[in-house]
C-alpha cells in the first residue's frame, strides 16, 4: 500500500515538473499572479496580536483557575510596578506619592494606579502592622523627642530649627543634656547645610534624626502598582504608559540627581523590555540572516542563477504562507514570528537538495528537460517523505488540550 502510494506521488510529481518545463511561462505568469494577489491580501488583511494570554486556549482547567483568579483580584493583572528608591524614608515616601497622584490623572493610558506599601490605610492603621516591641520602641522615639517635635510642628522652617537648636544648647548650658546627645542631630544639620550650599541636595532624614538609628533598605524603598491601557496592535503593549511613568518622573524631578531612583518593573515592562530587544536587533540580525543564508546557497549550488531561483521561490511561499494564515485565524500572534523562520530554515534545505540534485543530473544529461525530470523522479519521494514527517510533527498539536484558538 504505501509503495503505491510513494509510486502514485512520483508520477504526481513528476507530471507536475513535465509541464511546468513544457509551459514554463504561463507557470511563471500564474506564479506571480498568485504571489501579488497574496501579497496584496496580506498587506491590506495584515493582523497580529502581542496579548500573550491568547497562546492558550481559555478552555484549559489550569486558564480558567487563571482567569477567575484575576476576576477575584483584578488589580493584580497586566501590571507595572514602579520601584521608587530613595536616600531618606520620608524622600521615598513623598516621592511614591507625588507620582502616585501625578499618574491617577493620565487615564488615557493609565486604568488604575495603587500603593501597596502607603497611602490613607497605611497612614492610619499602619501602627497595627509592626510587632509590640516596634510600638514601643517607636512610642519612647517619640516621647523623648517630644519637646523638639512639639518646636517645630510649630514653625516647620529654618527659623523653626535653628529655635530648636538654641533650645537643646540652653539645655546644655542648665547641664539638663549632654554635649555627646547632642552631637549626632548637629552633625547630620551641620551636613546637611554643608550639601545644600554646594548646590546639591542633601539626604536629610528626621527620623534618623529622632531615633538615632539608620533605616533599614526596606524603608527607603517604595512600591506603585500602575495598570496600564494596553495596546495589542503594538509589538510593546504598555509602550505609551511606560514613556508616561518616565515622563512624569522626570517633570517631577524624582531623578538620581535629586536622591531619588524610579525603576520600572512587573509583567507588562518585563515583556516589553522582551519585544523591545527583539525589536531593536531585528535589522541587524536580519542582515546577518540573510548573508548567511546567501553564503550557505553559494557553497551548496555555486551558481547565481539557481541561487536567485531559490530565493525567489522561498519568498514566494512565504508570502502564500502568510496569507493562507491570515485566511485561516484572521490574525497572528507571537508563534507565528517562530513558524516564519522555521518556514525559511525548511525552504532553504529543501531548495539546496532539488538544486544540487538538479546540478548532478544536469551534468549527465545536458538537456535542461531530461535534467529536471531526473531530479524529479530521483527526489519525489525522499522529499515527500520529509515533508510528511514535517507536517505530521506541526499537526502533532491538533489532538492536543491546547489550541491556539477558543
Amino acid at each position: 500500500m504505501s509503495k503505491t502510494v510513494n509510486q502514485l506521488a512520483i508520477i504526481a510529481i513528476t507530471q507536475t515538473v513535465r509541464l511546468s518545463t513544457r509551459h514554463a511561462w504561463f507557470v511563471i505568469l500564474a506564479f506571480l499572479l498568485v504571489a501579488v494577489l497574496s501579497a496584496h491580501y496580506f498587506t491590506f488583511h495584515f493582523a497580529i496580536t502581542t496579548d500573550s494570554n491568547k497562546l492558550l486556549s481559555s478552555s484549559l482547567p489550569w486558564r480558567q483557575q487563571e482567569r477567575a483568579l484575576d476576576r477575584a483580584f483584578p488589580w493584580r493583572v497586566d501590571q507595572i510596578v514602579a520601584v521608587v528608591d530613595a536616600a531618606t524614608p520620608e524622600a521615598a515616601e513623598a516621592a511614591a506619592d507625588t507620582l502616585a497622584n501625578d499618574l491617577s490623572h493620565h487615564s488615557d493610558v493609565i486604568r488604575t494606579v495603587s500603593r501597596p506599601d502607603g497611602g490613607e490605610f497605611f497612614a492610619r492603621n499602619g501602627i497595627l502592622f509592626r510587632s509590640l516591641d516596634e510600638v514601643r520602641r517607636d512610642a519612647n522615639d517619640l516621647i523623648g523627642a517630644q519637646p523638639f517635635l512639639g518646636t517645630l510642628s510649630a514653625d516647620p522652617t529654618l527659623r523653626g530649627v535653628l529655635r530648636t537648636l538654641s533650645q537643646s544648647i540652653e539645655g546644655l548650658r542648665l547641664g539638663k543634656t549632654k554635649l555627646e546627645d547632642l552631637r549626632p542631630a548637629l552633625t547630620e544639620i551641620a551636613d546637611a547645610l554643608e550639601t545644600l550650599s554646594g548646590g546639591k541636595y542633601p539626604a536629610f532624614s528626621w527620623r534618623k534624626l529622632i531615633t538615632g538609628r539608620t533605616p533599614e533598605p526596606s524603608e527607603l524603598r517604595r512600591f506603585i502598582n500602575i495598570q496600564p491601557v494596553l495596546d495589542f496592535d503594538d509589538l510593546q503593549p504598555g509602550r505609551k504608559a511606560t514613556a508616561a511613568i518616565r515622563e512624569a518622573a522626570s517633570r517631577l524631578g524624582l531623578t538620581p540627581e535629586r536622591g531619588v531612583k524610579v525603576r520600572l518593573t512587573g509583567s507588562v515592562a518585563l515583556s516589553d523590555e522582551e519585544f523591545a530587544t527583539i525589536a531593536d536587533g531585528a535589522a541587524l540580525n536580519g542582515v546577518i540572516t540573510l548573508l548567511l543564508v546567501v553564503l550557505v546557497l553559494w557553497l551548496a549550488l555555486k551558481k547565481a542563477r539557481i541561487i536567485l531561483a531559490v530565493f525567489i521561490n522561498l519568498a514566494a511561499g512565504l508570502i502564500f504562507t502568510a496569507a493562507i494564515g491570515l485566511w485561516m485565524v484572521g490574525t497572528l500572534n507571537l508563534i507565528s514570528v517562530a513558524f516564519a523562520v522555521l518556514f525559511v530554515g525548511l525552504g532553504v534545505d529543501f531548495g539546496i537538495q532539488f538544486s544540487v540534485r538538479y546540478r548532478a543530473e544536469r551534468f549527465e544529461s545536458h538537456d535542461l528537460e531530461d535534467a529536471l525530470l531526473g531530479t524529479a523522479k530521483g527526489l519525489a519521494g525522499p522529499l515527500l517523505l520529509a515533508a510528511a514527517s514535517i507536517a505530521a510533527g506541526f499537526y502533532s498539536f491538533l489532538p492536543t488540550a491546547c489550541p491556539n484558538w477558543d
